[in-house]
This record gives structure tokens, sequence and C-alpha cells, in this order.
């Protein structure tokens, strides 16, 4: 009787094992076991891979036409079709499946309804699969996410919509950085698809923050929707705008409450706690927070940043939509991208205020100069020069016009100076259908109508000569990246190859001529427009950026608070100990060695001009008194702080007895590397002895009375030229001598 029922017992534990493991292995296997294409993976030139586990016949289609045949192998000429594949069983369909072929990844999205998305302010629950392009064959993402609508103007009134989607967890599409936010771009007024990827890519050549595209087709619940970009959300991030994120730390401290109020027996709702935290960020300053009725010492539980002068991203726009905003004295409408309830905290959101009205008086000042904390305070104190050029340079090389108004984002770290960036939202300017194709002129530098006359910081950056050098120095090193994207055959010629396909199927379903029924262009002619419009554009601002003064006096307006003139006849500086700079573009006005420091001479024909305010690189050195006319002061080696190779700014204000200006002036000087000597070793044998010091006065008489046969002697570096350098090096070598002849001797 045990033995039987043993026996039936191993029985059923059998069956029951192997009913389990049924649809466990039906699941795991599903892509391998169930009908269908795969779609993981399409290139043209391969054979279209179907699981067909049933030995079905199989009939092909490409769009509505049949193709012959037992197999189907991927031609170029079905690029951006439907492909369909028939099961069947006999006579009788069994099954059918279809994928959409493109160069590009195909992004397949279904929501959950399988209605629209209508709403930009609620998610709605999808599922989302990524098919690659011919690039990779490594699975992407699979899996569920929400999506919802997003932007003003493209979600409103143009038929083609833009979406922000949040995936389940954090992915790391196409090497773009793990996260759960990214947006599908609609790009309807950009037919080319262009414009926003040349920005990004221009922007890291120039060092400013970006987000980056990829392209793809998009498939909403089974339709072909067109071209979209997918791309990186602007939000605060490690692998975004890396940055302190309050709301992150909000989220972390809800964690921790929840966590040690459990382990103490009361539970407590999770996320009601991280709205409570996110929405209310007094806590961040009091280091408390009341939740049902009981306050909580956020340090008792999570250990959090105190220092709140950093960790926000804003965005300066005309739509000023956020919660959190404020307008500065200037009239510039400052919003808060994140933290988005900063208002909560009026510690902070007083900072964030003083800072930007600081700033904006720094920039708007004569010198560049504001109180800020009590202290005379440069704009390059409070915001990182490098990053405000970059960011200029990157729309008005495109000619951005929408960066006029809005879409004008900057971050600030603990402790860090304001930045700008990233770069945002180029669809609308660079020479698209809604602007024109005409690439002369400053899209956004000289725009001053009466809304934007307070708005446009652009204007007040280019009156100061420090800004305008920086400038001009960063042209031309972006200058050949920028020769790449124009050659022909170049990257823009590639882009145009690589999009046609996808660009015709999108110019067919989304007729811009609807809305634009006069200026709106298809994908050919827009990718040759936008081609056209950045070959003339660079031609046109090399003539602008060919010097400091072609720059100054192409940008210079009147509404500008104080627009500059270069008035070196009148306050003419002189460097006396500089050589020649023999850079092709833009030359400096001379070179120094980085062990000497710079003499100045000036000359002054102004009578009225009693002293000169000297800075350097926009920092305040020293006041020169102007006596019959001239003027003369040294600046140490140490305020040439520039890296060597590039540009020190030497700017001059000139003052009447009044103290009112009378002139300004600047000039531009670089420091290159001295190798430090062995001070009287002439043979560089490591000792010092009479016979180095006989050299040396030799090789100083021959400089004095130089000819051909006597440069050899005389050129310390034994580069073939005599210069300045060698004469100092050696006067050095002499004067090191006199001075302790004793001791060599």
């Amino acid at each position: 009787m045990k033995k039987a029922f043993k026996t039936s017992l191993s029985f059923l534990l059998i069956l029951l094992i192997a009913v389990l493991s049924v649809p466990f292995c039906a699941v795991a296997g599903s892509s391998e076991t169930e009908f269908g294409i795969d779609k993981l993976y399409l290139k043209a030139g391969e054979q279209l891979k179907v699981n067909n586990p049933d030995n079905y016949e199989l009939k092909f289609y490409v769009g509505d036409n049949e193709v012959e045949g037992d197999s189907l192998t991927l031609v170029s000429d079905y690029y951006e079709k439907w492909i369909t594949v028939k099961a069947f069983n006999g006579t009788e369909q069994a099954a059918e499946d279809k994928v959409y072929f493109s160069k590009l990844p195909v992004i397949y999205i279904n929501t959950e309804d399988g209605n629209k998305i209508t709403s930009k302010t609620e998610y709605k629950k999808a599922d989302m699969k990524i098919q690659n392009n011919e690039e990779t064959s490594k699975a992407i993402y699979s899996g569920s996410i929400e999506i919802k609508g997003r932007g003003n103007t493209t979600w409103s009134v143009y038929p083609k919509k833009p979406y922000k989607i949040k995936l389940d967890k954090k992915t790391d599409l196409f090497n773009m950085g793990k996260n759960k936010h990214w947006v599908l771009l609609a790009n309807y007024l950009d037919n080319s698809f262009m414009r926003n990827v040349n920005a990004a890519r221009l922007s890291h050549q120039l060092g400013v923050e970006t987000m980056d595209f990829v392209w793809a087709d998009l498939v909403l619940n089974g339709s072909y929707v067109g071209n979209y970009l997918l791309g990186e959300h602007v939000r605060i991030g490690k692998t975004r705008v890396d940055i302190t994120d309050w709301e992150g730390e909000a989220e972390d401290a809800a964690a921790a409450i929840v966590k040690a109020e459990k382990k103490n027996g009361v539970t407590l709702d999770s996320d009601a706690l991280e709205t409570a935290l996110t929405n209310n960020l007094s806590w961040i300053t009091s280091g408390k927070i009341t939740f049902n009725n009981k306050e909580y010492i956020i340090e008792d539980y999570y250990k959090y940043k105190k220092d709140t002068t950093g960790g926000f991203l804003f965005e300066s726009s005309d739509e000023y939509d956020e919660v959190s905003r404020f307008t500065t004295n200037g009239g510039l409408k400052v919003m808060l991208n994140k933290p988005e309830y900063l208002n909560t905290n009026s510690t902070m959101m007083n900072y964030v205020k003083d800072y930007w009205n600081s700033f904006e008086k720094a920039y708007k000042s004569e010198n560049g100069y504001a109180k800020y904390n009590g202290k005379n305070t440069h704009y390059t104190q409070l915001a990182d020069l490098d990053s405000m050029v970059g960011f200029w340079l990157v729309n008005e090389i495109l000619g951005n016009n929408d960066a006029v108004y809005k879409s004008r984002f900057a971050y600030k770290e603990v402790g860090g100076l304001l930045k700008f960036g990233p770069t945002w939202d180029f669809d609308y300017g660079c020479g698209a259908f809604t602007v024109g194709n005409y690439p002369a002129g400053w899209k956004i530098s000289k725009n001053v109508g009466d809304n934007v006359k307070d708005a446009n910081f652009f204007k007040e950056f280019l009156d100061d000569p420090l800004f305008i050098s920086k400038a001009v120095e960063k042209y031309w090193e972006v200058r050949p990246y920028l020769q790449t994207l124009i050659d022909d055959g170049g990257v823009i010629d590639t882009d145009i190859a690589y999009l046609r396909e996808s660009g015709l199927a999108d110019s067919e379903l989304w007729d811009r001529h609807y809305i634009y029924p006069k200026s709106a262009r298809n994908y050919t002619e827009d990718a040759a427009a936008f081609k056209s419009y950045m070959v003339g554009r660079v031609s046109w601002l090399d003539k602008q950026f060919k010097t400091e003064d072609t720059l100054i006096n192409s940008t210079r307006i009147d509404e500008s608070a104080h627009p500059y003139k270069n008035a070196n006849d009148i306050i003419n500086l002189k460097f006396k100990n500089t050589e020649n700079d023999s850079t092709v573009n833009a030359p400096a006005d001379g070179i120094i060695g980085s062990l000497r420091d710079l003499s100045v001479n000036v000359d002054v024909t102004d009578s009225d001009t009693e002293e000169l305010k000297v800075y350097i690189n926009g920092i305040y050195s020293l006041t020169a008194s102007v006596t019959d006319g001239k003027s003369e002061f040294t600046i140490a080696k140490e305020k040439l702080f520039e890296p060597f190779g590039k540009k020190n700014v030497i700017s001059i204000i000139g003052k009447d007895e009044m103290g009112d200006t009378t002139y300004r002036t600047f000039k531009t000087v670089k420091t290159v590397y001295e190798e430090p000597v062995v001070l009287g070793d002439s043979n560089l044998d490591g000792k010092v002895n009479i016979r180095d010091v006989a050299i040396i006065q030799r090789h100083l008489a021959k400089i004095i009375t130089l000819n051909e046969r006597q440069k050899e002697a005389a050129d310390v570096d034994k580069d073939g030229e005599v210069t300045i350098l060698d004469v100092a090096i050696i006067q050095k070598y002499l004067a090191k001598m006199i001075d302790s002849f004793d001791d060599i001797a």
C-alpha cells in the first residue's frame, strides 16, 4: 500500500512539474516558438527572419504587392514600406505578422487602450519596442512605458505631435546614457530633420552642455507616423545635466524615512511622502517636514547636502510657464525647470533671484562689474565665460531665431558658476522655411524689437571686448569642423543620403503646405536648403570674425547698454616687449614669453583723459595716470593667466577729472611657454665657469650688432630665427653672471 502510494505520488509530482514547465517555456522562448517576424534587426541584403515552428506555407508582401518565393531577401527598394508575412495551412490563412522596414531604427509604441495620446499633462500607459537599424544587432528596449504629449506650439498647432516618454526602468538607449526620461521630437518645422542634430554636434565641439539625439521612424498603435528624433529629455541627472538633484534628494529622503519607520512598526505611504517632500522644498533649509500630523527631522533618517547654492536648472523664455519663475530687474524672464517647486523655499528662491540680478547688472555695466554680497564682482566671477561664448556661438552659427525669445537654458551647481546650456530647440531657425533661407545677418544678436528689448541678453554680451575676443578665438578653433559639415561629401551630405527614404516618407505623410501653402518644402527641398544655408552662413561669418574689430563693428547696436567702440586711435595702447603673432586668422596683437612681465606704453591724444583704468581679462588690475598725453605701466606675468597660446585681453577705460568715461580701447597678447634655463651654464654641462660668461657676452655682443652670419650663434633655441625671446634669455644669463660673479670664479 505504501509502495503504491509512493509510486502515485512520484507520478503526480512529475506530472505537476511537466504542467508547470509548459507555460514557462512558452513565455521564455516565445520569439522562437510562436509564429512571427524577428523584428530585432533588419538589414538590406539579408534574408527576413521568420519564426515558423509549424512549417506553414509563407507568402511575402511588400506594401500591397506579393513577392514570389519561399523566403524574402531585404533590399533598399523596400525601405519605408510595410513588409507582411502571411502563414497558410493549406488554403486557410493561419497567422500573419508585419514589420516596418527602414534604414533607421524603428520605434513601435502601443498604448494600453489602443487610443491616441491626447494630453500633455497626464501619462498614458503603453509598451515600446525598438527595432534596430543596420548599425547594431543589440537589443535596445522592449517593455512598458508611459507616454504623454509635450511642447507648446508644436503640440497645440501642428498635426504631427511630439511626445515625452518615461520608461519603466533606467535604460541606456543608443549609448546616450541610462535614464527613464526621453523625448520624441516631431520636427514638423524642420523637414530636413538635421537642425537639432547638428546643433548637438556643434555644442560638443564647443564644449557646451547639450542633449543628444538618434533619428528613428515611429509606429504608433500600428500606424507609421513619420521620422522622429529620439532624444534625451532636458533634466538634471547623471547622464544629463549632472548637478545636485534636489528632487532626487527628496525621493531618497522619503525612502529612508519609510524604511526606518517600518522598523518601528509604522507604515507610511512612500509615494505620498515623496510628493510632499518634492512639492514643498522648505525642508531643505528648515531640516524638517510635517507628514500625517507628525514632524520628521530629516537628518535623523537621511544625511543630505546643506549647501543650497546650486542644483538649479534654469530656462529663460518668453513662454514663462513654469511653476517657479521670476523676472529680473532688467526684465529678463527666468524659470526654474528643476527643481520645479523651488518657490516653496523662500531662502533658495531669493538666492537665485539675487544671483541673476547681480549677474545681469554686471554684464550690462560698462566695466563688467556689479555689487554681489557687498563686493565688487565681475560677471565672469558669477558665470562661466566659456559656456556663455559657446552657447552664443552655437545659436548664432546655426542662425537659431528662436533663441531670441526662448529655449535658453542655464544651470548652476553647488558652489559653482552659472553655466549656459544645454542647447535646445533649433527647428524654427537655421534657414527653415519658417524664417527664410537668407544666410547673412545676425539672427539673434541684433534683434531688439519691443517685445525682446530687455530679454535678449546677447546684445550686452557683445559690448565686452573680453567676450568678443574669446568668441573670435573660439570661432576659428571650431572653423575646421564647420568645413567638414559643408564640404561636398561631408557630414551634411552624408546625413542627407542616410535620411533620404525616411525623409521622403515623412514628407508624403505630413504635407507642410497644409499650414504653410507658399513656403513649405518637402524633404529633398529642405535638406538642400539647409546645406545651402550653412555654406552661405559660414562664408558670411568668416568675414565677421576676421578680427575682434570686425566683430565689434558688425554686432554693435545703439540699443544695448554700452555700445562698444574701440578708440585705439585716441588711446593708443602699445606693447614694448612682445613679438608678432604669426597666427593666420585673427592673430593677437603680440606674443610674450611666460617668464616675462608685459611692458605697456600708452599715447593719449584726448586732453580730457586724465587716468586709465586697466583690466586684464575683465578683472581690474590698476589705474595709470596720464601725463602730457602719455602713460606707462607694467603688467605682472601672473596676471596673464590664460593658457599658453590663448589671448589675454588688456582693456582700458579712460576717465576724465570727474571720473566720467572718455574713450575705451583694448588689445590682446598671448603668452608662449618659455623654457627655464640653467642660468650661466652656456654649454649645459652642469658647471658654471668664466668661459660660460665669455660665451654669453659674445652672444649678447652679436645680437647687438647682428648680421646674417651671426644669427646662428645668437639663436638660443636653434630654430633658425633670432627673436626677442633669445635676446631676453641671453640678457638674463649675463645679469645673473654679473650678480654672482664672485661665486662663479
